[in-house]
């Protein structure tokens, strides 16, 4: 789970480049999941790669090994859960990571 998180913030630091921005993480449960996004304010997701199934070694960075999401995704299949991926407007991207949350009593 820490390294699913930390790759997910630093994916949206480096989303930000060298420009000032904001990462925001947030969480919240209902309905027996609970759900951590991380959302900057950065340029957003290519929308080609938003159409594609998130996959191994596949990165819109240059300096990136695509290894990230894909690692964040397979984390979250393992546990029934998702890693959902989008824009904001007008302008920022989203990861929301969506896993089974068991009963609080």
């Amino acid at each position: 789970m820490r390294q699913a998180l930390l790759n997910l913030v630093l994916n949206a630091i480096q989303a930000l480049a060298s420009q000032a921005g904001s990462v925001v993480v947030a969480a919240e449960r209902a309905e027996g999941m609970v759900k951590i996004s991380v959302a900057d304010d950065g340029p957003g997701f290519p929308a080609e790669f938003l159409n594609q199934r998130i996959q191994a070694f596949k990165t819109g960075r240059s300096s990136g090994t695509g290894l990230g999401l894909a690692m964040v995704s397979r984390f979250a299949r393992d546990l029934g859960g998702t890693l959902e991926l989008s824009n904001l407007e007008p302008n920022g991207g989203c990861a929301v990571l969506v896993l089974p949350c068991g009963n609080p009593n």
